[in-house]
């Protein structure tokens, strides 16, 4: 895996992650995508609150088909939810140290797509590949979920 920088101040981190993943380019990435997620999808009139289209996870997905690659989900804290209407709180599937232990198990020595609330990184399977251009340990995330690289058969 190579480390891709994206551009300065842009929101294209899940792309270059993806591209890093299957190492093709973030641009490529874009590109198969149709879009370069910078379309005003959410207006406010305090310019500063808009919110663009960006990318999501399904997107990356059907790139990665193309490629003959698929995703596998696997969250650090899995739980179960009481009620459809998801008003009650989830209770957690296992204690956080069992769960954070399946969790590092479960993506060792596997490439993905890494997910914080906020931003996307790839991992090689040993190393964080941040495509705000370093490379990282897990410790230095807050990791909601990997998506894991599989071959489509």
């Amino acid at each position: 895996m190579n480390l891709q920088k994206a551009p300065t101040l842009s929101n294209y981190c899940l792309p270059y992650a993806a591209g890093m993943v299957i190492d093709v380019s973030g641009q490529e990435i874009i590109k198969h995508i149709g879009h370069d997620g910078q379309e005003v999808w959410f207006p406010d009139e305090d310019e500063q609150w808009k919110r663009l289209r960006l990318f999501h996870i399904r997107e990356i997905i059907d790139v990665f088909w193309e490629y003959g690659y698929t995703l596998t989900p696997i969250e650090v804290m899995p739980n179960i939810i009481p009620s459809q209407d998801y008003t009650e709180p989830g209770r957690n599937l296992w204690p956080v140290d069992v769960a954070i232990k399946k969790f590092e198990s479960a993506i060792a020595g596997r490439r993905g797509i890494i997910f914080t609330e906020s931003h996307a990184v790839a991992w090689d399977g040993c190393v964080v590949h941040d495509p705000n251009g370093f490379t990282a340990s897990l410790g230095d995330y807050t990791i909601r979920d990997c998506w894991t690289l599989g071959k489509l058969i």
